[in-house]
């Protein structure tokens, strides 16, 4: 498809060698939230004229934790299953209302020895 952006919400999964496992054309945007499964001679991934092996991802990529496939017009990202994204101050909700509180407290502390 051309100028399009296709999300892929699984593994991609393909039985036939002469099949391909996604394609971009033109100006497009494919993501898998999976991996994608191919058997032995069969094309990995296809972006624009460019067919492309596991191995042959970016060095860098625009999306982080994701695989990227170009050729400066079409992109494929696919999920890297080892990707742990960091850890946020705050990993839950119970932990940042107990900050909140133990700041409301201090604050109220403040307030408190002023009169």
């Amino acid at each position: 498809m051309y100028d399009s952006e296709i999300e892929v919400y699984g593994n991609v999964t393909q039985t036939d060698a002469a099949m391909i496992g996604a394609r971009a054309y033109v100006n497009s945007k494919v993501t898998i939230e999976g991996t994608i499964t191919i058997p032995a001679g069969g094309t990995y991934i296809s972006v624009g004229a460019a067919d492309k092996t596991q191995a042959d991802y970016e060095a860098t990529t625009s999306k982080a934790g994701y695989f990227t496939y170009t050729d400066g017009f079409c992109t494929v990202w696919v999920k890297d299953p080892s990707y742990v994204p960091p850890k946020t101050i705050f990993s839950t909700r119970y932990e940042a209302t107990f900050l909140n509180w133990i700041l409301f407290f201090l604050g109220f502390g403040f307030i408190w020895m002023w009169f």
